[in-house]
């Protein structure tokens, strides 16, 4: 009982709702921020880039957005992952900063989130896309000209760097899997990769499912 008389349940009840409360803010106030990045970068590459249409190679998706909420908390749950990494130790910071990837990145709105809210540590950021008329607009529109650059993902060299990011590329099983195979391959040991909607997703000798995320993969062999 409380001093008052009343049950102790109704002061846990009370705690509980609190957390939830708190929850549900901090949950509408992610989802603001998200659609202030998702508006901004809208309105600075304009109508006539985000409406361009490209021939692509057969078999190929244009560029998807991924969710830019769900996009940051794969990053956090990395973020994590590389801090109990040992691989990635280094003396006096949490971890070793990471060269970063993104494989399909259109004009750039991942990269331009990870560069500003320092989801995480990286020593060098970059994105590639096939469409030209994305990385160009990229480039002089959002200031990644330096990040930015122009590629096919299924001969990409993806040997330098520590994380990958991919949006599945190919809307083709058969060029899908061939994709991620030639990924796994160019990787070096050690790299990790976040990738909703892959296609080989049962772990195997050269890829290890890390954590409790479906999709964050890290090469071992």
């Amino acid at each position: 009982m409380l001093p008052d008389g009343s049950p102790q349940f109704y002061l846990y009840q009370s705690v509980f709702a609190d957390a939830l409360a708190e929850m549900e803010r901090a949950a509408a106030l992610n989802q603001r921020l998200v659609r202030l990045v998702d508006g901004f970068c809208a309105d600075l590459l304009g109508a006539d880039v985000t409406d361009a249409a490209e021939v692509l190679p057969e078999g190929s998706f244009g560029y998807i957005a991924y969710d830019l909420a769900l996009f940051l908390g794969d990053m956090q749950v990395l973020d994590g992952l590389l801090a109990k990494d040992p691989d990635y130790a280094s003396a006096g910071l949490r971890y070793r900063p990471v060269r970063y990837l993104e494989i399909g990145c259109g004009a750039g709105r991942n990269l331009l989130a990870l560069k500003y809210s320092e989801a995480l540590d990286w020593v060098a950021l970059h994105g590639f896309d096939i469409q030209a008329a994305l990385i160009a607009a990229g480039q002089s529109r959002l200031g990644l000209a330096e990040e930015l650059f122009v590629a096919d993902a299924m001969t990409a060299d993806y040997s330098a760097y520590d994380v990958v990011f991919s949006y599945r590329p190919f809307r083709d099983d058969a060029l899908q899997k061939r994709f991620e195979a030639h990924l796994h391959k160019s990787l070096p040991v050690g790299a990790y990769v976040v990738a909703p909607l892959s296609l080989n997703a049962a772990p195997s000798r050269r890829m290890r499912l890390m954590g409790d995320s479906n999709h964050i993969w890290k090469k071992v062999a």
